[in-house]
């Protein structure tokens, strides 16, 4: 079967089921299907029209239903005489390309954030407006409403936008501090470390706690920390890779901790184990995905932290065909991108989508990317992706997400 992961809200789509090769030595009577019927059904759970279409007695039957709107769609085609049954799942993608630009910065952002005021944070430089305004060399940043953190191998720095300029209010010498992770409010930073947890506060400057935590040290994902930070008011939730084998299947370990005054404290309610692999997290959702039913699926899976446990809010079963686009886990937060290859004759070649929840159906569907952006990256804000790469244009172009 050969089909795109997902396609455009308002397409046709159109399946192929590809033959077998004959066999070298054939009996004398090769049987092979001849006919079909289909059944196709949309986002509401209604049948839609649908047609199976054989051109030759050497082409491949072509399956054909329309994309009425974005959604989950789920098929079924039937063979005969011989040939069997063929199910599988499609999304219909909202289609967002003709959406204007919300800004656009001189330079690639492999992490982007926004501080109220309107400062664009685009991973150690720091834009207002298209001019860069600061750079901060080998450092990770943090955004909380106006406030930006700055933190290095040997020193943690607060700053705050005043809407016309970085003014710094605090700054502590930290020499073994090594970053992993930063999960920020205005006026406290925690940080992920190997080893622990440290916390910077405010009282009459930067106040810092270290509390050991009990993570393995196995990274989470592709490019992330030993551990991700999830948090709920005072509650946190520690994740970090649950070591079950060799080799897959994955899953991980999701520990909840209280902050206090004292410091960070485990609480008595056990850890939640979550198959799958981290593929994304903002504040306070982890998005996780695992090898689905069947050899040919996927399953992404959106978990919301309340109430001090992580509760499943969403889960989308995706073709194989669909890829995560890599995203590094040490940067701020990281909503799931995905890609699709186009079918041969469609342009762009490549298809993305941005991951979104609709509150008013309760449910994930997927936001088709502007065409004319590359290494596309997004969080619950904003998408962006960069244009011109390698040419005197080079820019990051951002988009805004719908609310």
């Amino acid at each position: 079967m050969e089909t795109a992961g997902f396609l455009l809200a308002g397409e046709r789509a159109h399946v192929s089921f590809l033959r077998p090769p004959s066999p070298p030595c054939p009996p004398e009577e090769l049987v092979e299907p001849i006919s079909a019927t289909s059944e196709a059904y949309g986002p509401q759970g209604g049948e839609l029209p649908s047609e199976v279409v054989f051109s030759g007695p050497d082409a491949s039957p072509v399956l054909g239903f329309s994309l009425e709107q974005p959604g989950h769609y789920h098929f079924a085609t039937f063979f005969s005489p011989v040939g069997g049954v063929f199910q599988s799942d499609l999304h219909a993608a909202r289609d967002r390309s003709d959406q204007p630009p919300l800004s656009r910065l001189p330079s690639y952002c492999p992490s982007l954030e926004r501080t109220t005021q309107g400062a664009w944070v685009c991973y150690s430089k720091v834009f207002r407006g298209d001019t860069q305004e600061a750079f901060f060399y080998n450092t990770h940043t943090a955004v909380a409403g106006d406030t930006v953190w700055v933190v290095s191998d040997t020193e943690v720095r607060r700053f705050v936008d005043t809407g016309t300029q970085l003014t710094l209010t605090d700054s502590l010498s930290d020499p073994d501090l090594h970053a992993e992770f930063l999960l920020p409010s205005p006026d406290e930073l925690l940080v992920v470390r190997v080893g622990g947890l440290v916390r910077y506060t405010r009282d009459q400057g930067l106040v810092r706690s270290v509390t050991p935590t009990p993570w393995n040290g196995t990274e989470v994902g592709f490019q992330a920390p030993p551990a991700i930070l999830l948090r709920d008011g005072d509650r946190l939730m520690f994740v970090s890779r649950l070591k079950i084998g060799a080799i897959p299947p994955l899953a991980e370990e999701a520990c909840p901790y209280r902050l206090t005054a004292r410091g960070t404290e485990r609480t008595q309610d056990a850890c939640q184990t979550l198959p799958g692999q981290v593929v994304g997290f903002e504040p306070d959702v982890l998005w996780l995905a695992e090898t689905g039913p069947s050899p040919t699926s996927q399953l992404l899976h959106r978990h919301v932290f309340k109430g001090g446990r992580l509760v499943e809010e969403g889960a989308l079963n995706l073709d194989s065909a669909v890829e995560f686009v890599p995203q590094n886990l040490r940067l701020s937060n990281a909503v799931p991108v995905l890609r699709t290859p186009r079918l041969p004759g469609n342009s762009p070649d490549t298809l993305y989508a941005v991951v979104a929840w609709e509150p008013e159906r309760q449910e994930l569907l997927l936001d088709a990317l502007n065409p004319g952006i590359t290494l596309p990256r997004a969080s619950r804000s904003f998408y962006w992706g960069l244009v011109s790469p390698g040419g005197p244009e080079e820019s990051s172009r951002i988009y805004p997400r719908p609310p």
